[in-house]
């Protein structure tokens, strides 16, 4: 969802479809034509390549559009406990924070050791919507995993998985073998029949035929983010990542106060496994869905992100609609209509499991409004 699959995309995922039942017949020169007309839902449309900052962003007009996804009764059928939010993180190995520290009045200025080398390693995290998280895939730069970047102890990193990629971070390879080995198995259902949805980036590892072929047989659906949108509709971004990076750099800043040698090598996991586990958290984890408005489903949270860019008159108007219904009314019009926006944003969100312009909202004293036109012009959502 989110991404227009290419002509050749679509050839192989049908070549594959077949080799599954047993047919090798490779697919005729016209397949894709003749696909198009059975399928006159679908056409043909040119991509232009456009400069990434003009591409996208978070904008309403693009999140309104992205959010109908939800919408789909086989989205809206899948469990929070199957929703799942994973993105890639990393880390320079050794860095600490910068900090408050005491020295002598007369100095002008102080320098602190800095521990460790500057070996980069990246993580993929997974989360779900219901606050519980899996094991982490660790990806160290190089050609193969040496032996000195473990601890002598391993017990904490029993169920973590381990590979190394030239740059560290994920290739089109380590996409996939963190599909097999940790997200297929590790939230697999109890009903087989039920799906699961991953909301990721739109990353070139993500968007192979392998990596996306692997989900359509597990009934995984896979709500592909916009680009430069992080920041808004990602879980990870908005609670996890940056509480865990601190904690991270804080314990390599307690190791650097035990011993004068580069201190982080074979203690860098440990140090990451120390910031998980304050990082990680269920209250985190569920706040990061609720300030996205994944789940909840809200498309309210998003849309009223101050890092919501305003780059279109509409999206301008919007804003100002928003921002005008908290100011002083200046006539009786102006207070109803300020009103009925305050109630539809009323506790930060509006539950969405409805087309708007049949939803009624609770009032605070139990009192039953319907949303405004004003809201749901606001939100772009009519349920039409």
């Amino acid at each position: 969802m989110g991404l227009p699959p290419t002509h050749s995309q679509i050839r192989q995922f049908a070549q594959r479809m077949l080799a599954v039942k047993g047919d090798h017949t490779q697919l005729g020169k016209h397949w894709m034509q003749a696909f198009l007309r059975r399928n006159p839902a679908f056409r043909t449309q040119k991509c232009h390549h456009r400069d990434s900052a003009r591409v996208n962003g978070a904008s309403t007009e693009v999140i309104r559009p992205w959010f109908s996804n939800y919408f789909l009764p086989e989205i809206q059928a899948i469990k929070p406990e199957n929703r799942f939010n994973m993105d890639e993180a990393g880390i320079m190995e050794g860095l600490e924070e910068n900090g408050l520290v005491v020295v002598n009045a007369e100095k002008r200025s102080v320098q602190k050791k800095t521990p460790g080398s500057r070996v980069w390693t990246s993580f993929i995290e997974c989360v779900s919507a219901t606050g519980t998280f899996l094991p982490p895939l660790v990806i160290f730069k190089g050609k193969s995993v040496q032996q000195q970047c473990f601890p002598q102890n391993l017990s904490l990193f029993s169920d973590w998985q381990i590979t190394a990629t030239k740059n560290g971070w994920t290739s089109d390879q380590t996409a996939v073998e963190w599909l097999e080995k940790v997200f297929i198995p590790k939230t697999q259902p109890s009903d087989p029949s039920e799906g699961r949805l991953l909301v990721l980036d739109g990353y070139g590892s993500h968007e192979t035929v392998e990596f996306m072929y692997l989900c359509y047989q597990h009934k995984i659906n896979l709500p592909f983010l916009p680009p430069h949108t992080s920041h808004v509709l990602q879980p990870l971004d908005l609670s996890v990542f940056s509480p865990l990076k601190h904690y991270y750099r804080k314990q390599v800043g307690f190791l650097s106060l035990l011993t004068d040698s580069s201190p982080v090598g074979k203690q860098n996991l440990s140090c990451y496994q120390s910031a998980r586990e304050q990082a990680l958290t269920t209250s985190n984890i569920k706040g990061g869905w609720k300030a996205t408005g994944l789940w909840p489903v809200s498309v309210a949270k998003p849309l009223l992100s101050p890092l919501l860019l305003e780059n279109s008159n509409k999206g301008k108007k919007d804003a100002n609609n928003a921002h005008n219904a908290f100011n002083s009314p200046s006539s009786m019009n102006d207070w109803h209509g300020s009103r009925s926006l305050i109630l539809g944003f009323s506790e930060g969100h509006i539950a969405l499991d409805k087309p708007l312009d049949n939803q009624t909202l609770e009032g605070g004293a139990g009192r039953s409004e319907r949303v405004s036109e004003r809201t749901v012009g606001l939100l772009g959502c009519t349920g039409n």
